[in-house]
């Protein structure tokens, strides 16, 4: 069966999104439309690689007993007028990224929250 380019690029997000749990600890998302985000529910352990038109990131994660802490790099990649960020969403806060622009800028995070699971998200702004 012949899936279009687009439809691959939800597949693969479903993918990974579905499929953490049950898949190697790297693991890549990708989405192939620009301004569209990408939400990967990150646990302990998970090291991280996706991208999307104009933004490609990278974290992992990594957990006490009581705290997961997420650290990495976000890229801009495309010349668009956007900058690309990171936010995570852990335990009922919001942490950002700084924004990645012009392209080929690449800014580091690190977000820190009491919980075991953090809502990843890397999109264009």
């Amino acid at each position: 069966m012949a899936f279009s380019k687009r439809t691959k690029g939800y597949l693969a997000v479903l993918a990974a999104v579905v499929g953490l749990a049950t898949l190697s600890p790297a693991v890549a998302a990708h989405a192939d439309t620009e301004g569209q985000d990408v939400t990967v529910q990150t646990v302990c352990g998970d090291s991280i690689n996706t991208d999307i038109r104009g933004a490609e990131a990278y974290w992992h994660a990594t957990c006490t007993s009581t705290e997961i802490t997420i650290s990495g790099w976000v890229e801009d990649t495309k010349a668009n007028g956007l900058c690309a960020r990171v936010r995570a969403y852990i335990n009922g806060k919001w942490h950002y990224s700084p924004k990645a622009c012009p392209a080929g800028e690449v800014e580091n995070f690190v977000f820190t929250g009491v919980d075991r699971a953090a809502s990843v998200y890397l999109y264009n702004t």
